[in-house]
């Protein structure tokens, strides 16, 4: 039998009522007429208290039925609050416009909040509110393809899906990520929907609430901005993502969301005519390395050619194709036993050719700097040299050893003048595995060389140097062959290969 709100409170009051009897003018009362008797005292309290152990129980019937109807009614009406009016899921859809649809747990959109300009302006005039999510989320979709949003070249979106419990947030974003991808092929746009099930953190929520982007693109700003220091905040959030996507990619960061297809650089001249134009610039060689990087707002394309013994680091214009930075180090011997940079080249915007350093007449000779350095440290062994041009002037940079301390120096190449000066003891010599030892019985640098070339013949050795480390030396360097460079760190006593890495 199902009762009415009027019949529950018709029933509380009628329990609440008999919780406290009258039974005075029962026993003022004492005269009982039943079958010609009198009663005593005690007799009529007894009598009135076995037909209030009747009454009892009937009245702890009704209260208990009243207190579950309540019960019932309380719970229903909680679970239908949840179920039409508190928020169940929390969906973002990030182009550039970013837009946070919440729904409940029945995805009926309860509210659609605009997170920047674009999709306030976006928003104008929609009312999504009361219908389903996905016929909500289809809407946004198609508002953006008709505003521009979405093209032929800028066709990534960024779904993202916030649930309390992950295996339902999961389901949400799977079904979304299909409808949406479907839509797409609907409107003849092959695009890819980065999808990810996100939880909020008072982080995220802070750092989107500064852009006035969704914490989903919070998220990819942050996991950028942590995997590469150089890229900014303030310039991250500013862009496409698309652009973000192709920036996580070149970084490998692609694991951290759920991909259903990669980024679209068809608005970008792209990688090879990239390396068509760094090559035609050097005049030949190969291109070793090249990702897509941001510079100064600009998409760029940053990459390393090698021409001969000669290195390049380039960024060319992703839209443009112009180059915005041309730098080479030219790898020589120098004299003695030393591997030196001898010259530095630039991009000379002007002329449109690289050209070469030259030293100033009456510059000091590489040989004039080193004598410099043996005159102050009679007997020392220098490991390194080089020539550089650094802070608007020539300046040789370098190594040297005596006994167990380490020098670290720069000359001005004009005036001979030290700029700096550092020594630093590196112990006692009696190190691990009695491997430290003195000059006598160190390799020379041409013996380590050695060993690097009969591990790789047909390679160049750009730079090599001797280093301490907690009383034991080494060699370090690096070499070169065609496409390949390798990063080495050998024993400077046994030879042993203790690093060896390949870069592709």
């Amino acid at each position: 039998m199902a009762y009415t709100k009027k019949e529950i409170r018709r029933l509380l009051a009628s329990a609440v009522e008999e919780e406290t009897p009258d039974v005075l003018p029962q026993i003022l009362s004492a005269r009982n007429q039943e079958r010609g008797k009198v009663l005593s005292m005690t007799q009529a309290v007894q009598n009135v208290q076995n037909q209030q152990k009747k009454k009892h129980t009937i009245r702890n019937w009704a209260i208990g039925v009243a207190a579950a109807l309540v019960l019932a009614a309380g719970l229903f009406g909680g679970y239908q609050y949840q179920s039409q009016f508190a928020v169940d899921t929390s969906v973002s859809i990030d182009v550039n416009p970013s837009i946070q649809l919440e729904v409940n747990r029945q995805e009926k959109v309860l509210s659609a909040n605009p997170l920047n300009e674009d999709a306030q302006a976006l928003l104008e005039g929609m009312e999504l509110e009361g219908t389903n999510l996905k016929t909500a989320v289809n809407a946004v979709i198609g508002a953006m393809v008709q505003n521009g949003y979405l093209t032929d070249d800028t066709d990534s979106i960024l779904l993202t899906v916030d649930n309390a419990d992950a295996a339902r947030g999961e389901a949400i974003q799977q079904e979304l990520t299909q409808d949406i991808n479907e839509s797409l092929q609907q409107m003849s746009l092959s695009g890819s929907v980065f999808s990810q099930s996100l939880s909020s953190s008072s982080e995220l929520e802070a750092l989107a609430s500064q852009y006035g982007i969704s914490q989903g693109k919070a998220y990819w700003v942050q996991l950028l901005t942590q995997a590469d220091s150089t890229l900014s905040a303030d310039v991250l959030a500013q862009l496409s993502i698309n652009d973000l996507a192709l920036l996580a990619e070149a970084r490998n960061l692609r694991d951290d969301a759920n991909y259903t297809g990669t980024a679209d650089e068809s608005a970008y001249i792209g990688v090879e005519r990239a390396k068509e134009i760094a090559v035609e610039k050097a005049g030949g060689g190969e291109v070793t390395s090249m990702e897509m990087d941001l510079e100064d707002g600009r998409m760029v394309y940053e990459g390393e050619l090698w021409l001969d013994t000669t290195e390049y680091d380039f960024d060319i214009d992703a839209v443009s194709g112009e180059i915005l930075k041309w730098e080479a180090d030219t790898h020589s011997y120098g004299n003695g036993d030393s591997w030196y940079h001898n010259w530095d080249h630039d991009w000379d915007h002007e002329n449109g050719h690289h050209g070469s350093y030259t030293l100033p007449e009456g510059a000091l000779t590489s040989d004039e700097a080193r004598a410099l350095v043996e005159e102050k440290i009679p007997g020392a062994e220098i490991t390194s040299f080089s020539l550089d041009w650094d802070d608007g002037r020539y300046q040789y940079e370098g190594k040297a050893y005596l006994d167990n301390v380490k020098y670290e120096f720069e000359i001005d190449a004009e005036t001979g003048e030290f700029i700096k000066w550092e020594s630093k003891n590196q112990g006692s010599g009696n190190g691990n595995s009695g491997t430290s030892g003195g000059s006598s019985q160190r390799m020379t640098l041409e013996e380590a060389k050695a060993i690097v070339l009969e591990k790789i013949p047909n390679a160049t050795i750009l730079e090599i140097e001797l280093d301490k480390e907690d009383g034991r030396c080494y060699y370090e360097g690096e070499a070169v062959d065609g496409s390949v460079e390798y990063e080495f760190c050998m024993d400077a006593v046994t030879g042993e290969i203790l690093e060896w890495e390949e870069d592709r």
